[in-house]
């Protein structure tokens, strides 16, 4: 692990950014875009909502990864097995085929597949006691299949958010846009682990369907947002 942070420190040392083409405009302008960008037709409040709530479902579920695992009896060797190279491992095979449904389907039916996709899998969350007593591996399964599904979304969320990027200010609309999702990922994952010891992880899983099913309103709801985005 230490020769790998080594290798990519290097990289990094050795990498020189190549000027923008374009001006980016000075620290006055650049702050001036965090609030204009919001503003524009194919962005505006719904887009802003919709990041927040798009990767919230399964960073509700994921949150509750490791003290269910612990819960269920796995020691923390075990866990950090799953959840640091098992996940891994598992996403790192299944990546390529992001890029070619990419290929092959139009964008806003890819996002509504691979966020159908979700919905058993984190229904199935809701029964993980039960299945741990069929078969105690059957829970790291479901987690390992959980993420699985989220890895084949999150490259087709990304492509969207360098859709609604302007070429201009590529970087800073992209980071804005990524860190609207990132907000809503750590305020659900907090939220998850209160409800789960209020009421139990059963009814926590409930709740991220729910957010499931709300979070696919809205992708309904909003689904104009993503025609001036298909590739030609």
């Amino acid at each position: 692990m230490l020769a790998f942070s080594l290798l990519m420190l290097l990289q990094l040392l050795c990498y020189r950014e190549p000027e923008s083409p374009t001006p980016q405009g000075g620290l006055t302008a650049l702050a001036a875009r965090l609030v204009s960008f919001w503003r524009q037709p194919e962005t505006g409040c719904r887009w802003l909502v919709l990041l927040f709530a798009v990767a919230a479902p399964y960073a509700f579920a994921a949150a509750t990864f490791v003290p269910k695992l612990a819960d269920l009896g796995f020691n923390p060797k075990q866990t950090g097995g799953i959840l640091a190279v098992g996940i891994p491992v598992a996403c790192l095979i299944v990546t390529p085929l992001s890029g070619w449904f990419s290929r092959n389907y139009p964008r806003r039916k890819l996002v509504f597949l691979l966020y159908a996709l979700q919905l058993p899998l984190l229904a199935s969350m809701t029964a993980i006691d039960v299945l741990a007593r069929v078969h105690p591996w059957l829970p790291p399964a479901q987690i390992i299949a959980l993420s699985l599904s989220y890895t084949l979304l999150l490259p087709v969320i990304l492509a969207l958010v360098m859709d609604k990027s302007d070429r201009a200010t590529a970087a800073l609309d992209s980071s804005l846009q990524f860190s609207v999702v990132l907000l809503g990922s750590y305020a659900t994952g907090f939220a998850a682990l209160r409800l789960a010891k209020a009421v139990g992880y059963a009814d926590a899983y409930w709740a991220a369907v729910g957010l499931a099913v709300l979070a696919g309103g809205l992708l309904y709801a909003c689904k104009s947002l993503f025609d001036s985005d298909e590739p030609s």
